[in-house]
């Protein structure tokens, strides 16, 4: 996926252009999608820190970027995502949470400040770039529209792992369940926007502000800036100013810093105050200052970014913020299991915040700032000017000492993605890489758990040098053919089943019908996936009420021979009105049948 650079140079279309992300599909060498795979996932903003960056991290309350403009490398880029294998980092995390807890933490006050710390910027470095993955996968979503089927990209599946990515227990989640989490994660949004947009509107008005949205990054009404005209009369000013939900001070009363700026648009405003084009009849032109950007798409209220009249604002409450937790956990090693007392007053004190609009949501506040960066960099509907007037202020919010500055970024997003397709074109790279991924997914196919937890050992205990695999020449690769292909079916029946008993109104019957029929000819083909094809076909029959998906699932349990009497009247029910002879039969068998 590729973005058109902001303000990027114009000379030619190849110039302007910036890699976002990439993603490695599987195919097993031919054109069937049944059969594909999803992999690794590389991020081209996330790069590999240096050491200086990683001593930084370790600092104890350090909140501040060090390396605005780092040179980028040409090593291959590590992937941010395994999606053939979501719970591997899941896994991995909850180890560092266990190691933090029963060790780190026992050993004394400055090993918990540091590891703590460096824990805490790492994480938060890699969400921030997950949630910019996230952004582009939405964008591009609502920028397909019905040109493309958003199915054939398979937005959800990669969007909505990459938000589960950033909750501790989302590697977890089902493949089933990936559709409902995307659009879960779409609606809330649209929510946070709906909600805070009016909240933001109604304040501007009370205030004798202008409200503008803003719609960047392929995103509705995502973002909203606040503007003030030029000084009004003493009888048109506010007599108070109501800052509750907006977070900044009275710009009326601020005139140094915010009637002083560098910045100032002009608008064209008639005769009732409304904007209207520049060659409307009696139109009159009106400069005016940017007073602060806010993001739309945060749950309870707006967040404040940026503040042009106090620069430092925002950056100085997310310092306080980190501060305060870092006290209380790393120094005073207070936290919710340790101290029930503890708990019970951040508790109470979190909910009074909370319902007072404070933004207590770290990883909600680190999205917001990622599709600000994201939207920065990509989005050319903004005015130069006023862009890097934003980029500028936004820079106070650059707390990590892992981050680097937007033209950095941009810069490695290049070198990254040259460096990753030549690494794909190498022998030892993409087709090596592949095929340990192959040969891993079929051991898991073959083995059972605890085979594959003593080859595991194995690995551990010859620090490497044994690493066991699985034999893909001869039957592997149909092995892992006829499971993913059962996969797929089984996937789209799932979602068939969820949307109702009556599957018939809401999906193409001759699909469903296919998909029926592939899995029955899957079961013929494979004896190791006949019995998962077999409860497949029986849960469908017993689930749905459609009469002609029924007689369908009935001969593909009849092809795979598992359509015995009892088995399918069972499946239909006894006691239904509509079932066979057969079931009738065996009705009639039953003790004080009539």
């Amino acid at each position: 996926m590729f973005g058109r650079q902001a303000g990027g140079a114009t000379g030619g279309e190849r110039q302007s252009e910036i890699p976002v992300l990439s993603v490695l599909r599987d195919n097993l060498g031919d054109s069937d999608p049944a059969n594909d795979r999803f992999r690794q996932v590389w991020v081209y903003s996330h790069t590999k820190s240096s050491l200086w960056q990683k001593f930084s991290a370790a600092l104890p309350f350090f909140y501040l970027s060090t390396s605005k403009n780092r040179e980028a490398d040409n090593g291959v880029p590590a992937p941010l995502l395994d999606l053939g294998n979501p719970r591997k980092g899941t896994w991995r995390n909850l180890t560092e949470v266990a190691l933090q807890a029963q060790i780190f933490d026992g050993v004394g006050m400055p090993l918990r400040l540091t590891t703590r710390s460096y824990r805490g910027n790492v994480g938060d470095y890699r969400e921030l770039h997950l949630w910019q993955a996230a952004t582009a996968l939405s964008a591009a979503e609502s920028a397909i529209g019905q040109d493309k089927s958003a199915g054939d990209m398979e937005v959800p599946v990669l969007g909505a792992r990459l938000v589960l990515a950033t909750r501790p227990l989302g590697g977890f989640v089902s493949e089933r369940y990936l559709q409902v989490a995307w659009d879960k994660q779409n609606h809330q949004s649209s929510l946070n926007r709906g909600h805070n947009w009016e909240l933001v509107r109604q304040k501007a008005e009370e205030n004798h502000l202008r409200f503008q949205p803003l719609s960047l990054a392929g995103q509705k009404d995502n973002f909203a800036l606040l503007w003030m005209g030029p000084p009004p009369p003493l009888t048109a000013a506010p007599k108070s100013f109501d800052g509750k939900f907006l977070g900044i001070s009275n710009p009326f009363a601020q005139a140094s810093s915010c009637r002083s700026g560098a910045y100032t648009q002009t608008w064209y405003i008639d005769g009732e105050g409304n904007r209207v084009a520049e060659d409307t009849p009696g139109a009159s032109a009106v400069p005016m200052k940017p007073l602060a950007l806010y993001a739309l798409d945060h749950p309870r209220v707006p967040l404040l970014l940026v503040d042009f009249c106090s620069p430092h604002r925002p950056g100085t409450g997310e310092r306080v913020r980190r501060f305060a937790v870092d006290l209380t956990v790393s120094v005073l090693g207070l936290t919710s299991l340790s101290s029930w007392q503890y708990m019970l007053a951040k508790s109470s004190f979190m909910f009074v915040r909370r319902r007072h609009g404070a933004p207590l949501d770290r990883s909600a506040r680190t999205r917001t700032y990622a599709q600000l960066r994201y939207s920065l960099k990509l989005d050319n509907s903004l005015d130069p000017e006023l862009r890097n007037e934003l980029e500028r202020n936004l820079g106070v919010l650059g707390l990590n000492p892992l981050g680097v500055g937007l033209s950095s970024e941009i810069d490695t997003a290049g070198r990254q993605h040259a460096a990753l397709v030549r690494w794909a074109e190498s022998p030892e790279g993409l087709t090596r890489n592949v095929e340990k991924d192959r040969s891993r997914e079929l051991a898991a196919l073959k083995h059972s758990r605890g085979m594959r937890m003593l080859f595991r050992l194995a690995q551990i205990g010859t620090l490497g040098l044994y690493a066991h695999g699985d034999d893909l020449k001869r039957d592997g690769l149909e092995t892992l053919d006829l499971q993913r292909r059962f996969a797929y079916q089984k996937k789209f029946l799932e979602r068939v089943l969820a949307s109702g008993p009556q599957p018939e109104v809401a999906w193409n019957s001759e699909e469903v019908g296919r998909s029926l029929n592939a899995v029955s000819e899957i079961g013929l083909q494979g004896p190791k996936v006949r019995p998962n094809a077999v409860k497949l076909l029986s849960a469908v029959m017993r689930e749905t009420d459609d009469e002609m998906i029924r007689k369908q699932c009935e001969a593909g349990l009849q092809k795979l021979g598992a359509a015995t009497h009892a088995n399918l009247a069972s499946l239909r029910g006894v006691f239904r009105s509509d079932v066979g002879s057969s079931s009738m039969e065996f009705r009639s068998h039953l003790p004080g049948a009539k």
